[in-house]
């Protein structure tokens, strides 16, 4: 295992590398790109400068060509730059024994202790850093779907700990958070792409799109990789054994759940905007009171999954 592990995070490494380079030449294009668009608007007013017989002409229209480069480049950059809002949830308060729980590990694996742990109505659990000038270092929250709680034993909450824990050990919530930021900040630049007229914006529009799908392909296999390396931490603190047999169950409980239960609740809520009381609280009851043979179809259902293209 541990051979394994020492292979897969030099893959990481190697592919988190080829990233930078395909970020950073997509960078230089996209100012490149930025710049030619400056320079076709800015052309009219050295024109105009020229025939007022304006002194220096070409620094007027470049000084107002340069601002306009930086105002559009903090502009579309807005999201990388600014962070996004912390995570909502019940925050987990006191010395109870999941605080206890989550103590224990961060020792045993050397992972960073949560800031704050939330429980939400998910059924997932996750970890994020939240940064900000006053804390460059970041904050790491932990969040845990009381959903997800109803359907695992201790021996798996263990294991799911130790896994979002893993992720702050190995510094994964870093390249996701940058990640999911240069997404958010490129969607954006190609909604305003997409809606604008020019013959030029449509052109960047199609280039822009071949750019995020590339930048998709490279940045998914890194974050499969991270996932990769998380249950290796996670089997090596409970057993391989446990682990696989938590991922095979969440993957199923998560589609059982969504036809058993929350189908029938999006329809009712169609028929009344007051939503019923309860929702969560019954959806827990059903996830515990799960018959294990009814999971049987859907065992097989997620056998034949395969990853889209």
């Amino acid at each position: 295992m541990l051979e394994k592990l020492e292979t897969l995070e030099h893959q990481v490494k190697s592919e988190i590398s080829q990233i930078k380079r395909f970020l950073f030449i997509g960078l230089l294009l996209f100012i490149l790109a930025l710049i030619s668009q400056v320079v076709i608007a800015v052309t009219p007013f050295y024109i105009f400068f020229l025939l007022e017989g304006i002194e220096n002409p070409m620094f007027g229209a470049v000084s107002f060509g340069g601002v306009a480069v930086v105002v559009i480049l903090l502009y579309s950059l807005r999201s990388v730059l600014f962070d996004f809002s912390k995570p909502d949830g019940v925050e987990v308060e006191g010395d109870c024994e999941l605080s206890q729980l989550i103590d224990e590990l961060s020792l045993k694996i050397n992972a960073p202790k949560p800031y704050k742990v939330y429980l939400t109505d998910d059924f997932n659990a996750y970890v994020s850093t939240y940064k900000t000038f006053r804390h460059p270092i970041g904050k790491h929250y932990l969040s845990i779907g009381i959903q997800y709680l109803s359907a695992i034993s201790l021996e798996e909450l263990k294991s799911v700990v130790a896994h979002e824990l893993g992720h702050l050990s190995k510094e994964h919530t870093d390249f996701s958070r940058f990640i999911y930021r240069i997404y958010h900040g490129l969607y954006q630049l190609d909604c305003v792409l997409a809606n604008s007229p020019g013959f030029m914006d449509a052109w960047l529009h199609k280039a822009l799109q071949a750019y995020l799908k590339r930048l998709d392909k490279l940045s998914y296999s890194t974050l499969r990789n991270h996932e990769f390396q998380a249950d290796f931490i996670a089997a090596k603190v409970t057993s391989e054994a446990v682990t696989a047999n938590l991922l095979c169950r969440t993957e199923i409980l998560s589609d059982w759940h969504y036809d058993t239960y929350w189908k029938q609740v999006w329809r009712d809520s169609w028929k009344s905007a007051v939503p019923e009381q309860g929702t969560i609280k019954q959806a827990c009851q059903v996830l515990s009171n799960c018959d294990q043979s009814s999971l049987s179809k859907y065992l097989d259902i997620s056998k034949m999954k395969k990853t889209e293209e």
